[in-house]
């Protein structure tokens, strides 16, 4: 849903040809492009570019400010059928955010090997690679700052599920090495805990 969309393009044939988006959304700015034809079935394909989307409007359990760019893909037999078909795949920088419900520091701290509920995750900076098809969120590649905290991993959303593995290396005292964690449970309520 946006707050307000501006588009500038040409119909040639049978095919639209958007050469400028400029829309705002999710407390951010979406610019992009995009090309939709419908010569033998429906087709969509572009490119985005997103700056400072507030997360919590997108994701309640984390906040920050988030840029990014991604390009994007949809075939169907049917323009209503379009959007069930999208694929893309992007990269992304969080800013000055934090994660609720889950406390990485705390959690490779302790090596806990049971989840601990609650707790918070702040972080200086949280980047990584996105990819959407087929209602499945993948982050690959993920990297966060945090103070003390240097982390990498990689989640899965499918649905309301949450999987993933998280290496945390923590700056608290020498000797200590980098430490496993396991994410699951719901997006709503994740689970974090250390891997023996």
């Amino acid at each position: 849903v946006f707050d307000d969309l501006t588009a500038k393009g040409e119909l040639l044939g049978n095919e639209l040809v958007i050469t400028e988006i400029d829309s705002r959304i999710l407390g951010g700015i979406l610019l992009g492009n995009a090309r939709i034809s419908w010569r033998s079935g429906w087709r969509a394909q572009g490119s985005l570019v997103a700056k400072t989307i507030t997360m919590q409007n997108m994701l309640k359990a984390m906040s920050g400010d988030m840029d990014g760019t991604a390009r994007f893909q949809m075939q169907a037999s049917s323009l209503a059928g379009l959007t069930d078909a999208a694929t893309l795949d992007g990269s992304f920088v969080i800013r000055k955010g934090v994660i609720n419900g889950i406390d990485i520091v705390e959690t490779a701290r302790l090596r806990s090997t049971e989840s601990m509920p609650g707790g918070r995750t702040h972080f200086d900076e949280l980047s990584g690679e996105l990819s959407y098809a087929k209602d499945i969120y993948a982050f690959r590649q993920l990297k966060m700052a945090a103070g003390v905290l240097a982390a990498k991993g990689t989640v899965d959303y499918s649905g309301q599920q949450v999987a993933g593995s998280i290496i945390a290396n923590l700056a608290l005292r020498e000797g200590m090495g980098p430490v496993s964690l396991q994410l699951g449970g719901t997006r709503d309520n994740p689970t974090l805990r250390a891997v023996r």
